[in-house]
């Protein structure tokens, strides 16, 4: 037997050898034109691709009719495997491997050319070489390898199909059980996100549901070719192999079928979910709708306030008007009163006199004091004083005003 096995660095990336050294590998040991499709599928990417390619190709040469000269077979096999990476839920990660095995069926030699072979797959097939006698292989350990691959690559749906359950687990005890009138204290956080996160893992299961069907599919052809090469190699007992395969494909179809009951699942976990998103949103509009309406009616209450105070106002100020009007007339007949006020301050006092002049029957005269011409000049330096300090009260007060208020605030914050 001989390995070719070729790798990546991770999954996108480029296959570990060159364009002519692939082509020389190729031409040198006579693969069929149909294993360079396989090959497209690997190599550096940027986004996915190709990912829903999975596909077998076989081909059986014959010398003449009657004789069987080698067969030629390729394969696809995607699987998902732990990541081991840090810091991340996302631990798994879909993988693929491709296979191509030719057969001679005279000298009973094999050449196998593996493409990201998984690490199981090289750590097994290391210990199955080196407990086989190379010496004394036979038909059947050539065909067994394609069994080990198969089984080996399906190792690990249980544990993944039970990894998206829990996902999946999750989602459902929030859809079943929060509380949807309101919402409590202790009850679950439903949000949109939720739904983004529910659509992801149905993503998910789908892909798994195609990736099962197709390895199904790979294993169906599989084991077509065994039964055809049994027709070509009567010695050789194939049975138990193909009764081996066809426990692998029943074993991958009752994965799918949990898988489809999962994405059963799935659909009346988001419709809960989109329901209860729903109503919650329905509540939150009634709510709002029942406070805009007390706003509403705070509002008119408060304009009805306000229409009230200005009319008080207009009454107030219709009196003001009207208090003004008899303090003007007031004012006025005060006015008028002043020169007699006056005239009697004066002829009250001293600074006027009646003196009889000649005999009682002598007509009486009216007589200044010597002093009245200060009366007249202290009056006048009062009005002008009055007027001085109305003037400055007036002009001056707008001036001095912001700074004492400055001051004044000043003083306040220091004390």
């Amino acid at each position: 037997m001989s390995f070719l096995l070729l790798r990546q660095k991770d999954t996108w990336n480029r296959i570990q050898i060159t364009l002519g050294g692939l082509e020389a590998l190729i031409s040198s040991f006579k693969v069929f034109p149909e294993f360079w499709a396989f090959v497209k599928g690997f190599g550096l990417k940027f986004e996915p691709e190709d990912e829903y390619v999975i596909d077998h190709k076989s081909l059986f040469h014959y010398k003449v009719r009657s004789s069987l000269e080698a067969l030629e077979m390729c394969y696809e096999v995607r699987y998902f495997d732990k990541n081991h990476r840090p810091n991340t839920k996302a631990i798994w990660s879909e993988r693929h491997v491709a296979i191509y095995h030719r057969l001679d069926i005279a000298t009973l030699t094999s050449v196998w050319i593996i493409i990201q072979s998984s690490s199981g797959m090289r750590s097994g097939l290391a210990k199955l070489l080196s407990s086989v006698n190379t010496t004394k292989i036979s038909l059947l350990h050539h065909l067994n390898l394609h069994l080990y691959f198969l089984l080996e690559l399906a190792d690990n749906w249980r544990e993944y199909i039970n990894f998206l359950e829990v996902q999946l687990n999750e989602m459902d005890e929030k859809a079943l059980h929060c509380k949807v009138v309101r919402k409590g204290r202790f009850d679950y956080t439903v949000a949109f996100s939720d739904t983004q996160n529910l659509e992801l893992i149905r993503r998910k299961l789908i892909k798994a549901c195609f990736i099962l069907n197709s390895n199904v599919d790979v294993g169906r052809s599989i084991s077509d070719d065994f039964i055809k090469l049994s027709k070509w190699t009567p010695k050789a007992d194939l049975h138990d192999i193909s009764d081996s395969i066809q426990q692998y494909i029943s074993s991958l179809q009752k994965y799918e079928r949990i898988v489809n009951a999962l994405l059963d699942r799935c659909a009346g976990t988001r419709k809960l979910l989109f329901q209860v998103l729903a109503y919650r949103n329905d509540e939150s509009t009634i709510q709002t709708n029942l406070a805009i309406k007390n706003n509403g009616e705070q509002l008119r209450v408060m304009a009805e306030q306000s229409m009230e105070t200005n009319e008080s106002m207009t009454h107030l100020t219709t009196d003001i008007h009207t208090d003004s009007k008899f303090v003007k007339v007031l004012t006025f007949i005060a006015v008028l009163y002043t020169p007699a006020s006056l005239v009697a301050t004066i002829f009250s006092s001293n600074l006027v006199q009646s003196v009889r002049v000649g005999g009682p029957e002598q007509p009486t005269k009216i007589i200044l004091s010597q002093d009245f011409w200060k009366f007249i000049l202290f009056s006048v330096c009062l009005m002008i004083a009055t007027l001085l300090l109305a003037i400055g009260w007036r002009f001056g007060w707008r001036r001095f005003s912001p700074f004492l208020r400055r001051r004044l605030n000043c003083a306040g914050s220091e004390l």
